[in-house]
């Protein structure tokens, strides 16, 4: 199970930040739950450097912060060579904590941000360091999975690729690291090909939902809007999967399953460049959400999938049928106490605003054009990795034993260490495995060449055996494996 800490900070991306923790127990992983990026390279930047996961030289930080600052898409002269600078300073980047991950509550491009290039280009470099991350689905990289979609589907072709974002928000500046993106393609300084393969990096670390169990029982429900009890009985239903809340309590098994099922679906989606098509356009959401009487509101309990990207209400007592419309001057009077035993729902999206018990929203102004300074608010958490041990298994002489049973024993130890690659460390049943297990596999297999001579000293003996487990030796279960006594 999993320890959880808040921390309420005063942030500054003028200033390198002070890495927050020395990590001594290496056979802890701790993950950081970091809040809405807003498309600022520099915040993720400086998220990273907080947390300790990777080290950067301060004074490539602060360059790093003056060429983003005076970075113009528009300006021919000075973006390829600022872009290089950043490329530069984002390949000096080491991992400084393998035990060490994140997972970032969305809206990390198509925003107020200088370009989602840079972005990428650091997602890249992480995932390449193997960095254990993930992002959220949410409305923002919605837009950007949007336009690569539409981008792949007319192969490279840019004058048939459409940005839907709709007017109203781009005014605010929202989608702002998009545009600049496709600008600086134009002018030659990002290629297709680039692009592509940066997108398909990208992708495989998208979530739609995060979840994990604390110490106490209560389930951790990660999200980038806000969701509640009854949208995820909903999912439920369209998976034809049990509910996971009944009475407003939580079992952990089916809500653990449920979200491995979507998150497994959208993965599909991605990798088939259908989210765009399976997802209701962005543009008609939004006009539905400034004016409901055009159609079913966006809060329509109907379309869970939808509250996940663009909720900023609880329902947890109303039902909407389709058809049923709230507008936003009317959403406090649906907003009803939740149990918080039951779960915390952890979101951002909704401007930090304090909705109930249940529910914590880590999002601010931090970052946006004008916010280098700000309240910031961080979740961390840690848990025990599963470790795999590198003693053998025992052989005992038995009597009443069959001779079959002896052709059953396994003739290689089953001790393999996991590979080092982005898991989804916020679901329970995949948590990663210590690093000491690799230092311990040469005495591994020097023990299971022992165990083969047992074994074949024994069948030459003709003595019957059987093999005794013990517990200690096996990876911890996972939760999915897990049920209720």
């Amino acid at each position: 199970m999993t320890s959880f800490d808040l921390l309420h900070l005063e942030a500054d991306l003028n200033v390198f930040p002070t890495k927050l923790y020395t990590y001594q127990n290496p056979d802890e992983f701790t993950c950081f739950v970091f809040p809405d990026l807003h498309g600022n390279t520099v915040k993720l930047l400086w998220y990273l450097l907080f947390a300790g996961i990777i080290l950067l030289d301060e004074q490539d930080y602060y360059k790093f912060k003056q060429a983003y600052d005076a970075y113009d898409p528009a300006d021919r002269q000075t973006a390829p060579a600022i872009t290089i600078t950043i490329e530069n300073i984002i390949n000096n980047i080491e991992i400084l904590h393998a035990n060490t991950g994140f997972l970032l509550l969305g809206d990390d491009v198509a925003e107020r941000g200088k370009n989602d290039h840079f972005t990428i280009l650091l997602y890249v470099k992480i995932h390449k360091l193997n960095i254990h991350y993930h992002v959220l689905y949410s409305n923002h990289n919605h837009w950007f999975i949007q336009a690569m979609e539409s981008l792949l589907k007319h192969k490279g072709d840019f004058s048939k690729v459409s940005i839907n974002i709709n007017p109203l928000v781009y005014t605010k500046q929202q989608g702002q690291s998009l545009v600049n993106m496709f600008t600086s393609i134009h002018l030659g300084i990002t290629s297709y090909g680039e692009l592509l393969e940066f997108y398909n990096i990208y992708r495989t670390h998208l979530k739609l939902i995060s979840v994990e169990q604390l110490t106490d029982g209560r389930p951790l429900i990660y999200t980038h809007a806000v969701i509640e009890d009854i949208t995820l009985n909903k999912m439920a239903d369209v998976f034809h999967l049990p509910k996971p809340f009944v009475n407003h309590r939580c079992n952990f098994d089916d809500l653990l399953r449920l979200t491995k099922a979507y998150n497994r679906h959208f993965s599909d989606l991605a990798s088939q460049g259908k989210i765009t098509e399976t997802f209701r356009a962005e543009d008609a959401l939004f006009q539905k959400y400034i004016n409901p009487s055009i159609g079913p509101s966006i809060f329509d309990i109907s379309h869970p999938l939808t509250r996940l990207s663009w909720s900023r209400a609880t329902l947890l007592t109303i039902e909407l049928q389709p058809g049923d419309k709230i507008n936003s001057g009317q959403l406090k009077e649906y907003r009803v106490k939740c149990n918080p035993r039951a779960a915390l729902y952890i979101h951002g999206h909704n401007g930090g605003e304090h909705i109930d018990n249940a529910h914590l929203d880590l999002d601010s102004c931090f970052g946006r054009p004008g916010h280098d300074k700000s309240k910031l608010k961080v979740c961390i958490t840690t848990r025990k990795l599963r470790t795999l041990s590198p003693k053998p298994r025992l052989l005992t002489p038995q009597t009443n034993v069959e001779p079959a049973a002896i052709a059953m024993i396994p003739l290689v130890p089953a001790i393999i260490p996991r590979a080092a690659s982005p898991i989804s460390f916020c679901d329970q049943s995949e948590c990663p495995a210590s690093p000491n297990v690799i230092e311990k596999l040469s005495e591994t297999m020097q023990s299971g060449v022992k165990e083969i001579l047992n074994i074949g000293f024994g069948i030459f003996k003709m003595i019957k055996t059987k093999v005794i487990p013990d517990d200690e030796d096996t990876p911890n279960p996972s939760f999915e494996s897990r049920r209720p006594h």
